[in-house]
């Protein structure tokens, strides 16, 4: 299933590319090989991590949104598949949840661009169904769930970095009987989570509404925290506990294969060297698209670079937010940062690329 849809996927990219010359095309189709189909995200797809619906989800809305501003009329069935990826994508974990506005906004975007009442109908249902959808899926966490990423973030980096733990806990709506779990976190033996009772006290005294405010009145600490992940988090894109062979080769535990894993070598050789380039990419890609589309006036290239802000957006909350609410498993679940960067960059050379003459835009 994870293999059909990343085709379906990828057939999106060849109908897009279509409007242009066929070295472009080439090049273009081969590059989305290159960026895509690396074992760093392939892995997934043969695990039942949410991750990977997740995956599917982003690459098919972002292709399908590229597809809807090149057509030059907003077709209902592209845009109910659209509303469809979506779905998958703020469905398959809460993490992902909270970026709903991205894809409902563009979904009512592209129905006030139709200028038709059922396909304005049809945005706003699509709006409608992917917000639901985000809403059933952070209701339906359990408290024990959020209550670990929560636990791990407040003992295991914040009071364990602070030279104030016990004012800290109290800011966070804990007491100094909680200091004993200062450098703990929830996945280690003998860890209070495992207690029901603890599990029911510390969700209901501390919230994700009081590490907000936490982080508002220590901006120090939230900025510290987005560095050192970029820095040192960043870099180990490649998953560690999925395994890339059979027992049968012989290979030793956690060896991973260099096939088909250019992409995402490069890309961690780039942080390790780096890891400040993507604070220039995501300027230029948050800012710098939006000014270059006004000046490329109405048409696929004006709307091309809408459509990498806004994914660009989602990537940069996608991060914020693994860093922020988390402080054991943030590599991992910056996945889908590192993902949607990478729609961006190959966006990025699909905005650059020469169109055939008589196109539109």
């Amino acid at each position: 299933m994870h293999a059909l849809i990343f085709l379906g996927f990828y057939y999106t990219v060849l109908v897009v590319l279509r409007p242009y010359g066929t070295a472009w095309r080439l090049a273009l189709s081969l590059g989305a090989l290159w960026i895509f189909a690396d074992v760093g995200t392939l892995a997934y797809f043969n695990s039942f991590y949410t991750d990977a619906a997740a995956i599917l989800g982003a690459l098919a809305a972002s292709m399908l949104a590229v597809r809807l501003i090149g057509n030059g009329e907003v077709q209902p069935a592209a845009l109910g598949l659209f509303g469809a990826a979506a779905l998958l994508y703020v469905t398959s974990k809460g993490q992902h949840g909270v970026l709903v506005f991205v894809p409902a906004l563009g979904a009512l975007a592209f129905a006030v661009a139709a200028r038709r009442a059922k396909t304005l109908f049809l945005g706003c249902a699509v709006a409608a169904v992917v917000t639901a959808g985000s809403v059933w899926t952070l209701e339906s966490m359990p408290d024990w769930y959020r209550g670990q990423s929560r636990f791990d973030l407040i003992f295991f980096y914040i009071t364990r970095n602070s030279p104030t733990p016990a004012q800290d806990l109290r800011e966070l709506g804990l007491g100094a009987s909680e200091l004993r779990y200062v450098g703990t976190h929830a996945f280690m033996a003998g860890s209070p989570m495992a207690q029901r009772d603890f599990v029911t006290s510390f969700c209901e005294r501390s919230t994700y509404a009081r590490v907000l405010a936490f982080y508002w009145r220590h901006p120090g600490v939230a900025a510290r925290k987005l560095w050192s992940d970029l820095r040192d988090l960043a870099p180990q894109r490649r998953p560690v506990n999925l395994s890339n062979f059979q027992r049968a080769q012989g290979m030793p535990a956690g060896a991973r294969t260099e096939r088909l894993g250019s992409w995402s070598r490069l890309r961690s050789a780039l942080f390790r060297w780096w890891p400040a380039h993507m604070l220039v990419w995501y300027g230029i890609a948050l800012a710098g698209f939006p000014l270059l589309g006004r000046r490329s006036g109405p048409g696929f290239r004006r709307s091309l670079a809408w459509v990498i802000c806004a994914i660009a957006l989602a990537g940069a909350t996608e991060f914020g937010v693994a860093s922020l609410a988390d402080a054991v498993d943030t590599d991992r679940h910056l996945l889908l940062f590192h993902l949607l960067t990478d729609v961006t960059m190959f966006l990025a050379l699909v905005w650059a690329a020469p169109r055939k003459r008589g196109v539109c835009g």
